[in-house]
């Protein structure tokens, strides 16, 4: 994690959607490093990406139209 910026910030349900692969890749990325996140290694990326696609309507309903706030994650500035 040496050298790379993160922030946190709020995802709208079209973001999220947009974004399935990145959030997809990092779950599996953190899953497969060794985090226990309530997934056990390995991760299919496919079934990472399946767990955040069916996200998206909760998101899309929320009244604030965002991740809830106990939904946290990190974007990377560095792309």
């Amino acid at each position: 994690m040496s050298g790379t910026a993160y922030v946190v910030d709020e995802v709208t349900a079209e973001e999220l959607d947009g974004s399935v692969g990145e959030f997809a890749g990092l779950l599996t990325a953190t899953v497969d490093g060794g985090a226990s996140v309530g997934f056990l290694a390995p991760l299919d990326p496919d079934d990472s990406a399946v767990w955040w696609r069916a996200l998206v309507p909760e998101v899309a309903a929320d009244p604030t139209g965002a991740l809830r706030p106990t939904m946290i994650f990190f974007k990377s500035l560095v792309r």
